[in-house]
């Protein structure tokens, strides 16, 4: 298969995919037969696709770079968390995944300060408001936090991301 890209009447170009097969006949000789299928919108959709994945990229890292990142699944274990998650809190990304966010719980809240976000990220919405934490070394350290929850396709939390910064 052979893609072309040709002009059309109406002045565009078009991406065609060709496809040639030989179909022996009784007296030994060929017909070929040449199957073409316009592949235009689906080649533009790889290329936006393409874009976006390199602009998403581009967001990832920015984000990395500024701000302290962890997700977490619907239940608050943690699936990633970025290095300025490690440099802040002094725990490693092995030592963080598969954790909740209690490793870095100060103490310093009393247990009903977590209800507020925890009701208000289970209904789909982001919460925001500064949190104390303790690192590993047992420093303490302020964080302004944003919680974004990542909806299914029945509005009902997926997984959350935690955006934090010091």
């Amino acid at each position: 298969s052979e893609e072309w890209t040709i002009r059309h009447r109406d002045g565009r170009n078009r991406i065609l995919s060709i496809t040639t097969s030989l179909l022996p006949t009784a007296d030994g000789s060929a017909n070929v037969l040449a199957v073409m299928q316009d592949i235009t919108e689906r080649r533009q959709a790889e290329l936006e696709r393409q874009r976006l994945l390199q602009e998403l990229a581009g967001f990832k890292l920015g984000l990395d770079e500024a701000a302290i990142v962890a997700i977490t699944d619907a239940a608050g274990v943690i699936t990633y968390v970025n290095q300025r998650f490690v440099e802040i809190s002094g725990y490693s990304e092995a030592e963080s995944i598969g954790q909740t966010h209690r490793m870095v719980n100060s103490g310093g809240h009393p247990s009903s300060f977590f209800a507020d976000p925890w009701a208000t990220i289970k209904q789909g919405q982001t919460w925001r408001g500064e949190v104390c934490n303790r690192a590993k070394d047992g420093r303490l350290y302020w964080v302004s936090s944003t919680i974004v929850p990542f909806l299914d396709r029945d509005g009902k939390p997926e997984r959350y991301l935690a955006i934090r910064f010091h």
